[in-house]
């Protein structure tokens, strides 16, 4: 039972405005154990409380003291009984903002730790679902705007390289964020060791037809400076390519001549995709860019579909009347049709 001023020890129900001293040197028991006993006890008054944290107001401990707090508290650990009381202690108080000393100090006390994989988990849990409101994003960037200047950070641990390649997995970036990163990018040098840790990354990567298709675009009426061309030149100059570098790019022109064409659009490879698809249903099985020989002549057939002694050929987009023609004279079903305009129901 307690009041503004006074509050009551509930072993010997004497009356006080504190209890730290009455239950040390009267029952010989501290504050935790009394806690203990009776969780729902107080152990200072209302007003005594108040009045404490008037006098404490502005009130700056000394280093020493600091170090003396510091040294009391270093290696306990607390329960979580103890952290949630201390949690909903603080939940819903609104405090000033830290000062850049405060800031400073922390920075200096946590730099080199390593948090446990225990407490990263507690976060990513805690901050699972918060949106951050655009005041929030903008503190944070102004935050971290030119930190990382001038401080060499070590390289990622390979789980925290996994936690941000899943975290990223699946993701679809907006326009504004591809925008914002196009102009970040734009005319900015590559250091020589990005542009080297690029080419390792790409090294051995084979391009899908939709990504070609974008460079392809993207590249449409840009015209190489004479300083590209030069730096260029000097790259490739004494470079041996290998027999198997050699040997795809040797296909790469063998396949170009054959389909005279050049080489294919993204518009072209959906074409056949779809005539593949309105095929497959009817039984017959599809090849797509089956190479044939007539005579002593070698073609590439966009779509080569057979279904028991009946053969069907399409070619998609430009096609020679030369290979029209003799196609046509060993196929009886020869179908070239323009690229995404075809028409197939006719096929039984």
């Amino acid at each position: 039972m307690c009041d503004e001023e006074y509050i009551m020890c509930f072993i010997c129900d004497k009356r006080l405005k504190a209890l730290a001293s009455h239950l040390l040197h009267k029952h010989s028991i501290s504050v935790i154990t009394y806690l203990q006993i009776y969780p729902k006890a107080s152990i200072i008054s209302n007003k005594s409380r108040n009045l404490v944290s008037v006098a404490r107001k502005g009130m700056k401990f000394s280093d020493e003291h600091c170090k003396h707090i510091g040294d009391g508290h270093r290696g306990k650990k607390l329960t979580e009984e103890q952290r949630q009381h201390i949690g909903d202690g603080h939940r819903g108080k609104k405090y000033k903002p830290m000062s850049d000393e405060g800031k400073h100090n922390l920075s200096i006390a946590h730099m080199g730790q390593h948090r446990s994989l225990e407490q990263i988990e507690r976060t990513r849990i805690s901050n699972t679902g918060k949106k951050r409101t655009p005041e929030q994003c903008k503190r944070m960037s102004d935050a971290n705007k030119g930190k990382t200047k001038g401080i060499k950070r070590g390289p990622f641990s390979e789980l925290h390289r996994q936690h941000l390649s899943d975290s990223k997995k699946g993701k679809a970036i907006s326009i504004k964020s591809l925008e914002a990163l196009v102009k970040y990018h734009t005319g900015r040098p590559l250091e020589s060791d990005h542009r080297q840790k690029i080419s390792l990354a790409n090294k051995g990567r084979v391009k899908n037809k939709e990504e070609c298709f974008n460079i392809s675009e993207s590249k449409k009426g840009h015209i190489v400076s004479e300083l590209t061309r030069e730096k260029i030149r000097k790259s490739l100059t004494g470079r041996t390519e290998s027999i198997e570098h050699r040997k795809h790019i040797s296909e790469g022109y063998r396949k170009r001549e054959l389909h005279s064409g050049g080489s294919e659009s993204l518009a072209h490879t959906m074409t056949k995709n779809k005539i593949r698809d309105m095929i497959n249903p009817l039984g017959y099985v599809v090849t797509l860019e089956r190479f044939i020989t007539i005579g002593e002549k070698k073609y590439a057939i966009d779509v080569y579909a057979k279904k028991d002694d009946k053969t069907l050929l399409f070619e998609v987009g430009y096609c020679s009347i030369n290979k029209i023609l003799d196609l046509c004279a060993y196929y009886p079903y020869v179908y070239h049709v323009p690229k995404q305009k075809f028409l197939v129901d006719k096929i039984k």
